[in-house]
C-alpha cells in the first residue's frame, strides 16, 4: 500500500514550493532455515507450516521538496497568452494564461530536496535463520540528497 500527496504554493512573488509526502506499508519478506531440508540441493526451504511473504519489514516515508525562484529583467516584452506545459515537481503542470508584460530575460535559482529529514528507509531484511542478521535490516535507502540549479532563459 502507497500513499502519495503533493502541495504546490507560491504565495510569495516569484517562489514557487512543492513537497511531496510519500508512504508505503511494510513490504513482506520470507522466512528460510537456511538449510536443504528436502534434499533437492537448493537452500531457500522454509520452516515447516511457514508460508511465503509471511513476515513484514518496517513502513517507508520520504518528504521532498522543490524550490524555485525567479527574476525578470531586461526590455520588457508581450509575451502571449495561451496553454504552457512545465515540469513541476516531478509532474508534469498544464495551465493556460492570459497575455502578459515581463522582462525579456529571466534569471531562476532551483533545489531539489529529497529526503527532507534525512529519514533513513530501512530496506534488505534478513529472513534466514541461520544467519546472524536474522530479521534485521541491511540496507538504508533515502539519505538526503541536495540538487541546486541556476537557468537563464531569453
Amino acid at each position: 500500500r502507497r500513499f502519495n500527496v503533493g502541495i504546490s504554493r507560491s504565495q510569495l512573488r516569484n517562489l514557487n514550493a512543492n513537497i511531496n509526502i510519500n508512504v508505503s506499508s511494510a513490504p513482506p519478506y520470507t522466512i528460510l532455515t537456511g538449510t536443504d531440508d528436502n534434499g533437492d540441493l537448493v537452500f531457500n526451504d522454509r520452516p515447516l507450516g511457514v508460508g511465503r511473504n509471511t513476515v513484514r519489514a518496517t513502513g517507508q516515508w520520504t518528504i521532498n521538496g522543490f524550490f524555485n525562484y525567479g527574476w525578470s529583467f531586461g526590455k520588457p516584452v508581450e509575451r502571449p497568452g495561451g496553454i504552457s506545459f512545465r515540469n513541476d515537481g516531478g509532474g508534469l503542470a498544464v495551465s493556460q494564461a492570459a497575455a502578459q508584460s515581463a522582462g525579456r530575460y529571466r534569471l531562476s535559482v532551483t533545489v531539489n530536496v529529497q529526503n527532507l529529514t534525512n529519514h533513513g528507509n530501512l530496506t534488505g531484511y534478513t529472513g534466514t535463520l541461520t544467519s546472524i542478521n536474522f530479521g534485521q535490516p541491511t540496507t538504508v535507502l533515502g539519505t538526503r540528497k541536495v540538487d541546486i540549479g541556476m537557468g537563464l532563459s531569453f
